[in-house]
Parts: structure tokens; C-alpha cells; sequence
């Protein structure tokens, strides 16, 4: 509870309030390429939103980037869905068995998409799956599973995403972005940030 309040207060206090901020850039998921037939190294970076308390996830496919909108209590959900997947690795990799099953849902807010440098499509909220992939009985990976997104303004609009995969590592640092501890610290520096430019006027 203590934590909350010193989150509230934080976002009430900072100068930024109400735009989101680019919070992490170094995300590096992996999506299967069928041209060469092997998993491939992309882009995703996530921006947080101090006002709102959501963040976005964007991944860079190539020729699309992808957006997905997370409230607070969706991004809780998915520190607990990291969670699972971390014990289920364990015990998959002691035990040397492999396995493809969902870990469980969770509700984004708006999506969105785009080709290139076009306008934005504004899509409906979707469930979005996580799912617990093994390659090998050593090596088992985190996947996001997003549904074909809709326009909101044209039903005949839509857009079926990859499927990014995290190792072990990257989903573990994925979950730590979320945890609370770390929102404060980032709006904690921005805040300090912008005093100092104030500073300057």
C-alpha cells in the first residue's frame, strides 16, 4: 500500500503529466522468419504513461510496428504470467520434457498498427494469450500470442501480428520494467530531469 502511495504521489507531482514517455528501448524479442526458416532478433521498446498509469508495448515485425496498450492492472497480470513461466521452465528443464501450452489471458487496452511511415490503424482491446513454448527440453521460451487486430473504424481493416518469443533472460527482464519499483524510479528521475531544465528558462 505504501508503495501506491508513493507511486500516486509521484504522478501527480511530475511536470510531464499526461504524455507518454519512451521508458525502455533495449528489447529484443525473437520472431520465426519463414524465409530462412529460424527464429530472428527484432526490435521492442515500451513507453509509459504517468498520468494513466499504462504503458505500450511496440514491436518492430520489419515493415510493421505493432502497439499494444497496458493499464496497471493488466501489466500486474503479466508479472504474474512471467512468474508462471518461470517456475514451468524449471521444472520442464529439470524433468527434460517439452511442452506448448497457454499460461493464461490478459486484456489490453486500444491497439494499433502500421506499414511503414502510413497513418496509424486504431484497433479494438484483444486478449492477449502467453504462451509457454519449448524448442528443445532445455530451452523454453516466453510467446506472446496476439489475436488479428481489428480497425475500429473499418471492419474489413485488420492486421495479424507475429508471434514475438523471449528466453528465459529477456522475459524475466520484461516482467522487471513492469514491477512498480521500477515505474518509480524511471518518473523519479524524469521528475528530477525536468526540475533541472527548469531551472534553465
Amino acid at each position: 500500500m505504501r508503495l501506491l502511495v508513493t507511486l500516486v504521489l509521484l504522478l501527480l507531482s511530475y511536470s510531464s503529466y499526461g504524455a507518454d514517455e519512451r521508458y525502455v528501448n533495449n528489447i529484443q524479442p525473437q520472431y520465426f522468419d519463414e524465409e530462412v526458416n529460424r527464429l530472428k532478433t527484432a526490435d521492442a521498446s515500451i513507453d509509459y504513461n504517468a498520468e494513466k498509469d499504462e504503458f505500450t508495448i511496440y514491436f518492430y515485425e520489419g515493415m510493421y510496428v505493432v502497439g499494444l496498450r497496458l493499464s496497471r492492472s493488466a501489466a500486474d497480470s503479466l508479472i504474474a504470467m512471467i512468474d508462471k513461466y518461470e517456475s514451468w521452465n524449471k521444472k520442464a528443464t529439470v524433468k527434460a520434457v517439452t511442452l506448448d501450452k497457454e499460461i493464461a489471458k490478459v486484456h489490453t487496452g486500444y491497439t494499433f498498427w502500421r506499414l511503414g511511415n502510413s497513418p496509424w490503424r486504431v484497433g479494438r482491446s484483444v486478449d492477449l494469450s502467453l504462451h509457454f513454448y519449448s524448442q528443445s527440453a532445455k530451452h523454453h521460451q516466453l510467446v506472446f500470442v496476439i489475436p488479428k487486430l481489428q480497425s475500429i473504424d473499418n471492419q474489413y481493416i485488420n492486421y495479424h501480428p507475429k508471434e514475438p518469443h523471449f528466453d528465459l533472460e529477456q522475459a524475466i527482464s520484461l516482467r522487471d520494467y513492469f514491477d512498480r519499483d521500477n515505474v518509480i524510479a524511471f518518473v523519479r528521475q524524469k521528475q528530477k530531469q525536468a526540475d533541472i531544465d527548469a531551472e534553465f528558462n
